[in-house]
C-alpha cells in the first residue's frame, strides 16, 4: 500500500476495443483509500494492452456507468481500507455486485483484494464489497515496501508487495489459483466465480513499474513484471 493520493483524474479513454463482444471501458476506482499512483499504474497496464478504460470516483459508481464497463478495478491503496468504504454510499457498491453478479468482472490488487472479502476485519464490524464468503487477512505485518518470492504458475519470480493480503482458498468455492506466496504457501493471486461474473484478486503489485522500486531502492532480480498483469486480465476477460 503507497500513499493518499487527492488527484481524482475522470473519464481519460483509449481508442482500442477489445472484440465485438467485450464491454469497452475498463473502470478504474481513483479516489478515497487509493494510493498515489495505483490506479495510474492499472491504467498504463490497460493502455499497453491498447484497451479503452476511465478512472472512477465516488458518486459515480452507477448502473448507467456499469453498462458502458466490462471490468471493474479496485487498486492499491492505503492501509485503512474503510476509507474507501466510507466514501462508496451502499447503493454504489450494491450497484458493483449487481455489476459483477450480472456478468462483469473484479479486479482487487492488494487494498482492492482486502475490499471484496465479505468482512473487512475479524471482528465483523464492517461489511466489505462481499465478492468473496471470506475475511481477506495480512500476509505480513511488515507494511514496508519489499521484494517478496512468490511461484506464479509453477514459475519464481520476485515482486513488489508492500502490505499485501493473502487469500484463503480453502473458503472460496470454485477458486482457480494463480499465485502463491514462496515462504509460506499461501494464495497471492487466484480468480473466482461471483454468481454470473468472475473476482480476480491479487496480493502483490504485478502493476508496479520501475520507478516504484526505484523510488523504494528495491533491486529486482528479475525484472518487472507488469506481463502478469496484463496476463492476468487477459484470463479475466476470456473467462465464461
Amino acid at each position: 500500500m503507497r500513499s493518499v493520493t487527492s488527484a481524482f483524474l475522470i473519464f481519460i479513454f483509449s481508442l482500442f476495443s477489445w472484440g465485438r463482444e467485450a464491454k469497452p471501458i475498463a473502470l478504474i476506482y481513483q479516489g478515497p483509500g487509493t494510493c498515489k499512483g495505483c490506479s495510474e499504474a492499472v491504467g498504463d497496464i490497460f493502455k499497453t494492452m491498447g484497451l479503452s478504460f476511465a478512472y472512477i470516483k465516488p458518486g459515480e459508481l452507477s448502473p448507467e456507468n456499469f453498462k458502458k464497463s466490462w471490468i471493474y478495478v479496485q487498486p492499491g491503496g492505503t492501509d485503512r481500507i474503510e476509507d474507501t468504504l466510507e466514501a462508496l454510499s451502499k447503493n454504489e457498491i450494491q450497484n458493483l455486485k449487481n455489476f459483477v453478479g450480472d456478468g462483469g468482472r473484479f479486479l482487487g490488487i492488494c487494498a482492492g483484494g482486502y475490499l471484496a472479502g465479505a468482512w473487512t476485519d475479524t471482528t465483523k464490524k464492517r461489511a466489505a464489497f462481499g465478492l468473496i464468503p471470506s475475511i481477506v487477512e495480512e500476509e505480513s505485518k511488515d507494511s514496508k515496501a519489499k521484494l517478496e518470492p512468490i511461484i506464479w504458475r509453477g514459475v519464481s519470480y520476485w515482486v513488489y508487495f508492500q502490505g499485501g493480503p493473502q487469500f484463503k482458498m480453502n473458503e472460496i468455492p470454485r477458486a482457480e489459483s494463480w499465485a502463491v506466496y514462496k515462504n509460506t504457501g499461501h494464495s497471492a493471486g487466484l480468480i473466482t466465480q461471483f454468481k454470473k461474473g468472475f473476482v480476480g484478486l491479487l496480493g502483490p503489485h504485478f502493476e508496479a513499474q520501475e520507478d516504484w522500486y526505484k523510488d523504494d531502492q528495491l533491486n529486482s532480480p528479475d525484472g518487472y513484471h507488469t506481463d502478469l498483469a496484463r496476463e492476468f486480465i487477459e484470463a479475466l476477460h476470456s473467462k465464461q
